[in-house]
């Protein structure tokens, strides 16, 4: 019930737009950048005067009819630059990642928006459930591979304009359904990654979101300073329930009639939830290592407090490195950074 009064408050009473701000001069990166939240989010960044807005997609084609709409909308000519990434695949993610290194000269911010949440089970080529390798390890390898760019940021602005005291922001789009995700694998000797090889829809999507969770912690203490400050913002964030592409794959009439209700009453626009994009890059180091959502940033969820959350935080990252180093061995040496 509680989940639902949630709900019903979010979608009938939204936050409002961020606080008026720019992002002059900086350099920004979306995935998922063609539709839905990703789309709106990409929009309201480029409306604040950034220097470059990279939309990190899987097809060039739709990339490119999103970019165009951007600029018709802001007026904003040579901002916007659309790149190919497939987060399906460490090749694509690799290739993504050593692209920003060699040709953005900045990377001020980065906003990992793209996910899936399927209806049925479909194998990935690495072969997990491809739920978990796009919103877990897909996701975490590709924060790792961003996060050294965005630390020599830091350093470069540091020493070129002491007055620009914004650090760059890692931002993951996670979802509040993390918080209700349940662990029946806390047998040390058990692997947590996969509860269940089988798994798909609702559940698992919450499963996939507590273990990125997870990896955003790990990555907020590699993103540590000598001094223990961040030197890269790192954090979590919840646009809310909206009506975006995120259930396209729940089809058929009774999918239909749910999602028609579902959304009518409960979910928000996507324009409304990529406020909380926005929002999120602006919260500072309050949010490091958080979970922002709304007006605020929320405390943690029992499975990520205490004595607990850190031993399965380290059972996770371990468990996600293992995964990763397989095909991506370079991953090794970027933890102990």
């Amino acid at each position: 019930m509680s989940r639902l009064f949630t709900l019903l408050s979010a979608a009938w009473f939204p936050p409002p737009s961020p606080t008026p701000t720019t992002f002059t001069g900086k350099t920004l990166l979306i995935t998922g950048a063609n539709t839905g939240l990703g789309y709106e989010a990409a929009l309201k960044l480029t409306q604040l005067s950034p220097s470059k807005v990279i939309l990190a997609v899987r097809s060039l084609a739709k990339g490119q009819i999103a970019k165009e709409k951007i600029e018709a909308l802001t007026g904003r000519k040579g901002v916007v630059e659309v790149w190919t990434l497939d987060m399906a695949d460490y090749g694509s993610i690799t290739a993504f990642a050593k692209r920003v290194g060699e040709e953005l000269e900045e990377l001020d911010y980065a906003v990992l928006n793209a996910g899936v949440n399927l209806m049925e089970y479909r194998e990935s080529k690495y072969g997990y459930e491809e739920t978990i390798q796009i919103n877990t390890l897909s996701t975490a390898l590709l924060g790792l591979l961003l996060l050294p760019k965005l630390k020599a940021t830091a350093t470069k602005r540091k020493s070129k304009d002491s007055t620009d005291d914004e650090k760059p922001v890692l931002e993951f789009i996670s979802s509040v359904s993390h918080r209700h995700a349940v662990l029946t694998n806390k047998n040390r000797d058990a692997p947590i990654l996969i509860e269940s090889e089988k798994s798909y829809g609702m559940k698992q999507y919450g499963f996939s979101k507590l273990m990125l969770m997870y990896a955003m912690k790990s990555l907020s203490q590699l993103a540590l300073s000598a001094n223990g400050e961040p030197a890269v913002i790192v954090l979590g964030i919840c646009p809310g329930l909206c009506k975006s592409d995120l259930a396209r794959e729940y089809e058929g009439l009774l999918w239909s009639v749910v999602k028609a209700i579902i959304y009518g009453v409960f979910a928000k626009t996507t324009e409304v939830g990529a406020r909380s994009y926005v929002k999120g890059l602006l919260v500072g180091e309050e949010g490091h290592g958080g979970f922002f959502m709304g007006e605020g940033v929320m405390e943690d969820t029992p499975l990520l407090q205490g004595e607990e959350g850190e031993e399965l935080r380290k059972r996770v990252w371990h468990e996600i490195l293992d995964a990763l180093r397989k095909e991506v061995p370079e991953v090794v040496e970027l933890a102990k950074a």
